[in-house]
């Protein structure tokens, strides 16, 4: 889930900002990742930081089938808010 919020909200102008209300209330994200160095970015953190770089909307060419796989599962994102809203 964390993943697709900031793909979203990094390649998606018009979710920007949905993106980012969404990242607010996920919060921090923790996941056991056994005795490796990976660590889960900070949603709202990660968007800031590619907002104030300018490259909202740009695509990476290692996440554009990411992306499309994220965008057609988008009903997540909106289920998702219906749920916290309820």
């Amino acid at each position: 889930m964390n993943g697709f919020v900031i793909s979203v909200g990094t390649y998606v102008k018009p979710l920007l900002a949905e993106a980012k209300a969404v990242a607010g209330r996920l919060g921090k994200v923790e996941a056991d990742m056994g005795d490796t160095a990976c660590k889960i970015p900070l949603a709202t953190e990660y968007i800031a930081k590619v907002e104030t770089a300018g490259k909202v909307g740009q695509k990476r060419k290692t996440l554009v089938a990411d992306l499309s796989i994220h965008l057609r599962q988008s009903c997540l994102l909106g289920n998702y808010l219906s749920f916290q809203n309820s």
